[in-house]
């Protein structure tokens, strides 16, 4: 039984809405996360788009018809041609930016980085970040683990990103007690991990700078007073 979700028949458009009041522009990419919202590689107005299971779109990052490479949140993002989507277990939803020839990442809050590559370079470098190299990557899928898979289309290859640094979430593992958040965090003997705290996704504050020794980190930071926090940690380059 097929129905359509969003958009209307022949009707091109960059506009938010519901159901067949909603407008896309040549969509490529799809894919769907744990509670069935479809986030849409929008490719020729240059946005990722998210649909609710009632059938609600809205641009979760990106500008119609603006076009590059910045990382930024929400509408200050930008993108190039955008072939294909996936979602971790977390919600995160990676990209690849084919035009860019890099790897995109955006948070559930529309927050957009640049996972991996360098805009506008082209090659087929293996490295870390921004030293890796792709030539129109047009595939992308995550595992359970965090593992980042591209068919990276102009190379004749598949690439696997490994995760730098990962938060331990086995039982027991991540718990708040005596106003004290307790997280374990794995990764690469021997970085410099710095962890964050925020009340709203956007600004963060750093709160502890670590090594991180073999076998993992145990870290231990005070819960400040807002009643909404949240922790990040990552690898300082």
């Amino acid at each position: 039984m097929v129905t359509t979700l969003a958009g209307s028949a022949g009707q091109q458009g960059s506009a938010d809405g519901t159901g067949s009041a909603a407008r896309f522009k040549f969509p490529v990419g799809v894919a769907v996360d744990s509670v069935t919202n479809v986030f849409v590689a929008d490719s020729n107005n240059g946005t990722i788009r998210k649909i609710t299971p009632a059938g609600v779109v809205t641009t979760l990052a990106g500008s119609a018809g603006q076009f590059g490479s910045s990382d930024g949140a929400g509408s200050a993002a930008r993108f190039s041609v955008s072939y294909a989507l996936a979602v971790d277990s977390a919600g995160d939803v990676y990209l690849a930016d084919s035009g860019n020839h890099t790897i995109r990442k955006i948070t559930p809050v529309g927050t957009v980085t640049t996972l991996a590559g360098s805009a506008g370079q082209i090659g087929s470098a293996d490295g870390s970040g921004s030293t890796a190299r792709f030539n129109r990557p047009q595939g992308v899928a995550v595992d359970s683990a965090g593992n980042v898979y591209v068919a990276d289309t102009l190379n004749d290859r598949i690439t696997r990103g490994t995760p730098r640094l990962r938060f331990d979430t086995s039982t027991g593992s991540l718990t708040v007690s005596n106003g004290l958040f307790r997280m374990r965090l794995t990764g690469s003997s021997g970085s410099t991990v710095i962890v964050e705290r925020s009340a709203n996704l956007q600004a963060w504050t750093p709160v502890q700078t670590n090594a991180l020794p073999p076998g993992g980190l145990e870290v231990s930071v005070p819960v400040g007073p807002n009643p909404k926090q949240f922790f990040r940690a990552r690898v300082i380059p």
